[in-house]
């Protein structure tokens, strides 16, 4: 009985070679993305809990604020770098961003 076939992450549907470095670079790109994607809703729930929850002390608003406006300023920070890996494939004429191959059942 099958379930499905897994693949490997650093192989193409065609079987190239890990040493691809261009498919290796798009898989972990796109797994911090993910991750930091992750981060970023847990650290706004995580603030927004915390300012509801402060009961008005000044000390654990600012705290929840800090918290919030970091998260924010992470978001920005992996938009940016989405958009600096776009000009420089655009550049170099290479594709970096291929997109995860997601195996199917």
């Amino acid at each position: 009985m099958s379930f499905g076939t897994l693949t490997n992450p650093f192989f193409s549907e065609a079987g190239e070679d890990v040493s691809n470095i261009t498919l290796i670079l798009s898989n972990v790109f796109g797994l911090i993305t993910i991750g930091a994607g992750i981060l970023l809703l847990a650290q706004l729930v995580m603030g927004g809990f915390q300012y509801a929850s402060s009961g008005g002390d000044s000390k654990a608003v600012e705290a929840a604020q800090k918290k919030i406006v970091n998260a924010v300023i992470g978001l920005v920070i992996v938009v940016g770098a989405y958009f600096i890996v776009g000009i420089i494939e655009r550049v170099l004429g290479i594709k970096i961003l291929k997109g995860a191959v997601i195996p199917t059942p």
